[in-house]
């Protein structure tokens, strides 16, 4: 009894996920396969996702963005390697360009406000 209330709570989701993921398979599908093919340009993509973990992982708790981009930037970079999509690679890349300026903007202010605040 409790197993089939549980499988009827999570019907709901998983209709959703289902309707989300044919969407997304109308969208994402292999294409600009140079950017995707090759052992050394996985080996760069893998790169740039510890880079975007580690951008991830910043101290900024309250600041808003700063874990939004760096998990988007996640997310399409994974999503174009799975799918060979460098279309959404190369926005994974862009996505973490604007989120490592983003980060590294905020905490370069944490740290010059922190300096003046001990300075004065």
């Amino acid at each position: 009894m409790l197993f089939r209330s549980a499988v009827e709570s999570v019907r709901p989701v998983l209709l959703k996920c289902r309707d989300l993921c044919r969407r997304l398979e109308r969208v994402v599908r292999p294409r600009w396969l140079g950017v995707t093919s090759g052992e050394g340009v996985n080996v760069l993509h893998g790169a740039a996702l510890v880079f975007a973990a580690l951008v991830l992982m910043a101290p900024l708790p309250f600041i808003p963005l700063s874990n939004t981009l760096p998990g988007g930037a996640i997310l399409l970079l994974a999503l174009g390697m799975a799918e060979r999509d460098g279309l959404l690679v190369l926005a994974g890349y862009g996505v973490l360009l604007f989120a490592t300026a983003y980060v590294g903007g905020m905490l370069s202010g944490l740290a010059w406000a922190a300096v003046h605040f001990l300075m004065h």
